[in-house]
This record gives C-alpha cells, structure tokens and sequence, in this order.
C-alpha cells in the first residue's frame, strides 16, 4: 500500500513526534484503552496498516462496514 520509503519516513516521524510529546508532557501519562480492554497509541500513521491489503479495509459505507456504515459518514446524515 505504501513505498518503503514512505513507512520509513512515517516511523522518522512518528518516533520524533513521541519523543517531543514525552519531553512536553514528562508528568502525564498517555495510556490510553477502549472500552474493551484494547490499548491504544498515541497516535496511527502509515506504518500501522501498511501489513494490511487495501481490500481488507474496503470502502465506507460497503462490507467489512471496517470504515463505517455510510458511504459519506455524517455528513449528509440528521
């Protein structure tokens, strides 16, 4: 889905931006769970789905429903 150079260049990133988080915010503690239990990062990038084919994830709106029941979200929903 993504070039090598664009996920090494996402880690670069990610990495960096954790690091400036950590040294802004020493005190506080970012762990973050869903309500089943599931952690959760700070923040996703490119390099967090690209073991995932594009099939998998699909379309809003369409089967698996990974991206959401509506094809266009809420924007046109009351």
């Amino acid at each position: 889905m993504f070039s090598k150079e664009t996920l090494d260049d996402a880690r670069e990133m990610d990495t960096r931006w954790q690091s400036q988080c950590r040294e802004r915010y020493k005190e506080q503690e970012f762990e973050a769970t869903t309500r089943s239990g599931i952690p959760l990062k700070m923040v996703y990038g490119p390099a967090d789905i690209a073991h995932i084919d594009f099939k998998e994830i699909g379309m809003p709106g369409s089967y698996p429903f990974t991206r959401g029941i509506y094809p266009l979200q809420y924007q046109h929903q009351p």
